[in-house]
This record gives C-alpha cells, sequence and structure tokens, in this order.
C-alpha cells in the first residue's frame, strides 16, 4: 500500500515521489514534449519519462514502467494511451484532458507540415538518405527506452531475490526471441509472461 509523507509519498518499492504539479503546468509540460519530440514515439516516450520521472519526480521509474505496461495490454496508440494514464493518475479528468491536448495538437500540427514537405521531396536521394538516418535514429532512441523500462523492474525483482531476477531476465530474453521470430500477437506475448511472473511472485511470497 502506498505510503504519504509530508514531502510526497512512498511507493511500495520504496521510492519517493513528490505530489503531482497543477493542471496548469501539466498542460505547459504536455505542450512542451508534444512540441519539440522529434523522433517519433520512441523519442517521445523518453521525453515523457524525463520531464515527469526524471527531472519532476512526481512518478517512480517502476510506476512509469508499469504504467507503459499497461498500456501495451490494450488496444490502441499506446503513447496517447500512457498520456492519458498519467493525467488521470495526477489530476483525474481534468489531468487527462490536459495531457491528451498538449501531446496531440501540437505534434499533429507538425506531422501535417512536414508531411506537406515530405511529398514535395521525396524524390530527391538527398531526402532518401536523411529518412535512413531517421530511422538509425529511432532505433537508438528504441533501445534507450528499453534500458529505462529494464532498470526499475530488473531492481524490484532483485529485492525480491536472485530467483524472481533470473525469471525476470529470462522472460526478457524468451519474449524478445519469439516476437522476432514468429511475430505472434502482442497478446500472445504479454499475457502469458504477465501469468507466469505473477504465479511465481505468489509462490515465493507463500513460501518465505
Amino acid at each position: 500500500m502506498t505510503q504519504t509523507t509530508n514531502g510526497g509519498r512512498v511507493t511500495p518499492a520504496g521510492d519517493v515521489v513528490l505530489p503531482p504539479p497543477p493542471v496548469r503546468r501539466q498542460l505547459l509540460l504536455w505542450l512542451r514534449i508534444g512540441t519539440a519530440s522529434f523522433g517519433g514515439g520512441q523519442g517521445t516516450r523518453l521525453n515523457v519519462y524525463r520531464a515527469f520521472v526524471e527531472r519532476g519526480g512526481w512518478m517512480s521509474p517502476l510506476e512509469f514502467a508499469e504504467a507503459w505496461a499497461v498500456c501495451q495490454i490494450g488496444p490502441g496508440m499506446s503513447l496517447v494511451a500512457l498520456s492519458a494514464l498519467m493525467g488521470y493518475r495526477f489530476s483525474r479528468a481534468a489531468g487527462a484532458a490536459a495531457a491528451l491536448f498538449g501531446l496531440l495538437v501540437p505534434s499533429g500540427l507538425i506531422t501535417v507540415a512536414l508531411t506537406i514537405v515530405y511529398l514535395r521531396l521525396d524524390e530527391y536521394p538527398l531526402t532518401q538518405a536523411a529518412l535512413h538516418g531517421v530511422v538509425a535514429a529511432v532505433l537508438g532512441l528504441a533501445i534507450a527506452n528499453v534500458i529505462f523500462n529494464a532498470r526499475p523492474l530488473l531492481a524490484a525483482s532483485r529485492e525480491k531475490g536472485l530467483g524472481m531476477l533470473v525469471l525476470a531476465l529470462v522472460l526478457i530474453a524468451t519474449d524478445a526471441i519469439v516476437f522476432a521470430a514468429a511475430s505472434p500477437p502482442v497478446l500472445a506475448v504479454l499475457l502469458p509472461s504477465a501469468a507466469i511472473f505473477a504465479i511465481c511472485s505468489i509462490v515465493r511470497a507463500r513460501t518465505a
């Protein structure tokens, strides 16, 4: 159960997080993220992590990783779901509305403008070469996001014992191989891993 302190709250994992900022400040942060988050979803997610976890301290790394995991389960755009979930968690409906507006409106307008420019310049070899560089950068951002999400998960698993840490590593490696080799439905990868980790956690708690 989450505890509270004078300076914020203590998460079940022992991290101290600050009270969320006012809705107006949340809106300004999301507008800044929506305007400056070039690099696609990976770059945007990294900027959200830095703004709300690293600099703001309003979520712990593990809470952010768990929120992202929840957004992977549902259909639709995970990043949009993440912003709505975080906004609602901070300030209910007003926070969710501020997050969605700030994230979607600036980025949508910029994307339309870039699409118009691309359609006018796509026949030039220099444009194609530049896009190859963008692909490489997005892959780098994806790796960085994996690292940010993996660190709190592995730290929490290690605190539960060596066995849970090994299980987390095995699931990460197995799911990556299965998804790359067979391209199964996302839920076919997510749900078995969730069930295995939950069952092992229950067994460990009962035998501890």
